[in-house]
């Protein structure tokens, strides 16, 4: 009777081993996929310098635009070539989608892509008389 009883507490004690081995392989799996403060931080900081990059690109290309030497289609599409760009040095765009460069668009205007671009024409100027 002792026997069969110290069999039961044997049974017991490695379902308890495997029970603290499952819960250990799972603290660990979880703990690989949080990220830490400065893991976070670093993130946050990284996003905020390419929403700066980004701006910095699309305000160079509203200077052409103003300065006549490119269209709005134009700035349109190189403003998404830009933004692709940067997707795919972050390792985030999908490579399904292929755009073609500013120099072999045709000459039809889609008006959907032209349509109001007197906000990025008119600039108000601080200073200068007219």
């Amino acid at each position: 009777e002792e026997a069969a009883a110290n069999e039961k507490s044997e049974a017991e004690k490695v379902r308890e081993e495997r029970r603290k081995q499952r819960k250990e392989e799972k603290e660990k799996k979880l703990a690989a996929k949080k990220r830490t403060r400065t893991q976070k931080r670093q993130a946050k900081r990284d996003d905020r310098e390419e929403e700066w990059r980004m701006l910095a690109a699309e305000e160079r290309l509203a200077k052409k635009v103003r300065k006549g030497k490119i269209t709005a289609l134009e700035f349109n599409t190189r403003l998404k070539k830009a933004s692709k760009r940067r997707r795919q040095e972050d390792g985030d765009a999908d490579n399904t989608e292929d755009d073609s460069c500013p120099e072999e668009l045709s000459d039809e205007v889609d008006e959907k892509t032209t349509g109001d671009v007197r906000w990025l024409l008119s600039r108000s100027r601080k200073g200068k008389k007219s």
